[in-house]
């Protein structure tokens, strides 16, 4: 099931039922740092197809609570200000929007969406095994292409 993506007017409810994929524009930096879809993985997971066909998935608990925004992080300190049990175990993606061609903001179940989560960092966040090993996933679709085909 892929995330509803927010309708422009929102001043009109979005049709539960109305599930759409995000639509990506060409990039012109790297190809391979640029998602072609983000939808669901599961229940509770974030999927992220990257155009060099590599696929991520990212618990959305922990992308929350990894929300890189101003009210979430210090700006001066870095300091961490979101305390984990504020965030309700069940938190889902309700709604996402591609900002510039650099990053993603997600809309929030517990009504949060000011954090912009960086292409680069999801894909640098990428928890799979091709990723994790040493030298992990190359971005041109070298490594992580040869990692899906060998079956990780």
């Amino acid at each position: 099931m892929d995330i509803p993506t927010p309708r422009p007017d929102r001043n009109q409810p979005a049709d539960s039922t109305e599930q759409t994929e995000l639509t990506m524009q060409k990039s012109s930096g790297s190809e391979a740092m640029m998602p072609d879809e983000i939808g669901r993985a599961g229940a509770r997971e974030l999927r992220v197809r990257w155009r060099d066909g590599h696929e991520s998935v990212y618990p959305e608990r922990e992308l929350r609570l990894a929300c890189p925004c101003a009210e979430c992080v210090d700006e001066t300190t870095g300091r961490v200000r979101i305390i984990g049990s504020s965030i309700p175990a069940d938190v889902r993606a309700i709604g996402a929007n591609i900002v510039g061609q650099y990053g993603v903001s997600i809309e929030w179940s517990d009504g949060h969406r000011t954090g912009i989560y960086s292409f680069e960092g999801l894909r640098q966040a990428c928890s799979c095994p091709a990723c994790r090993r040493p030298g992990g996933c190359d971005f041109s679709g070298g490594e992580a292409a040869a990692g899906a085909q060998a079956g990780e």
